[in-house]
């Protein structure tokens, strides 16, 4: 192993006693490979980058295959606790510990296989590959658009900061530790989040049958307007507000609900349909939206999550007709997944 030249380097802060600055070439051991012409015979399993769980950091199903079948990169021979940094899009973080696996285990080509040496211990370097301050420069120096990719000597000449054996098991040992606690804490934000949303349910279902309201209709009785009346009234002032707009053609008064089989409602309570409580229905517009921001940021069936309103992705649209610009407390149900239209 050697170290990093000091002198030619920048000015970096201070490491711990007994760490030094090295690369990682100077910690990981070589790789054979197997070209297509020297194969056995045999069976083998494939580790390609599909195979990366990239949110878990593990290897899921490798294929397992004849050497006759296996893809032209099937060339790296690697050994359980080798890992398996995926060269192509860094920043996706496709890198994994190679797991004992039933055949001989073969990595893809599209792989940096690093092999911790004496001075490192395998785990120690999967954790440290894994952080920003090793992902961030190779991200800076991919090559190619469409499939931005850093060379494997780019990944080995990678600048680490390495303590002693014994202080990497012992932060090793921490990491793992807290991704323990960390995993608990998820899993628990989890199962609350059940309850939370079943709680939320069973209030709305309380809050719209009458059960939530029951005490304050007790303590208001003979105070409060009857919903019948209310309704009736409701019905009036559409009415109304539909003559003074001056539309042409008969005035159509909206249905009410068919009741049958309708649980019975609280005294005061009467069954109305959404249509007899809205001033009018509309679908949105069917403009498409672009990218060039304008006057009019436009609503799109994606943007409307669980009664929210998600302004993060807008996109526009120039000249909407009047009917299309929303009010205050204008109700959006989304009718579908057409990202394309209003919802």
């Amino acid at each position: 192993m050697t170290a990093v030249d000091e002198q030619h380097k920048p000015e970096v802060e201070q490491l711990p006693a007994g760490w030094m600055r090295t690369t990682i070439d100077s910690v990981v051991l070589p790789v054979a490979s197997i070209t297509e012409r020297s194969r056995p015979i045999g069976i083998i399993n494939y580790i390609d980058i599909g195979c990366i769980d990239n949110t878990r950091q593990v290897i899921t199903q490798p294929q397992t295959l004849t050497w006759s079948k296996a893809p032209s990169r099937a060339q790296q021979v690697v050994q359980p606790g080798d890992i398996v940094f995926s060269t192509v899009r860094t920043y996706l973080k496709n890198i994994a510990l190679v797991p004992v696996t039933p055949e001989q285990a073969i990595a893809s080509t599209g792989f940096c296989i690093l092999r911790a040496g004496d001075e490192a211990t395998s785990k120690f370097l999967f954790y440290l590959v894994l952080s920003r301050g090793f992902l961030e420069p190779l991200g800076r120096i991919q090559r190619g658009t469409s499939y931005p990719a850093v060379r494997d000597s780019d990944v080995q000449e990678q600048p680490i900061a390495l303590p002693p054996l014994p202080e990497q098991q012992r932060i090793v040992a921490k990491i793992e530790e807290l991704f323990s606690k960390l995993d608990a804490g998820v899993a628990e934000l989890k199962r609350t989040q059940v309850l939370l949303k079943r709680y939320r349910h069973s209030l709305l279902h309380a809050a719209v049958t009458g059960e939530l309201s029951r005490g304050w209709r007790e303590a208001q009785q003979g105070e409060l307007e009857d919903a019948g009346e209310l309704l009736k009234r409701i019905l009036e002032e559409r009415r109304a507000k539909w003559a003074a707009s001056g539309r042409k053609g008969k005035y159509v008064e909206p249905k009410g609900p068919d009741v049958t089989g309708l649980p019975e409602l609280p005294q005061g309570w009467v069954w109305a349909s959404v249509e007899q409580l809205l001033s009018g229905i509309r679908t949105g517009t069917g403009e498409p939206p672009q990218d060039m921001p304008s006057e009019y940021p436009i609503l799109r069936s994606s943007s409307v999550r669980q009664g929210q309103i998600d302004y993060s992705n807008a996109r526009f649209i120039s000249s909407p007709s009047p009917s299309d610009k929303l009010q205050e407390n204008d109700l959006l149900l989304s009718r579908g997944q057409k990202s394309r239209v209003a919802g």
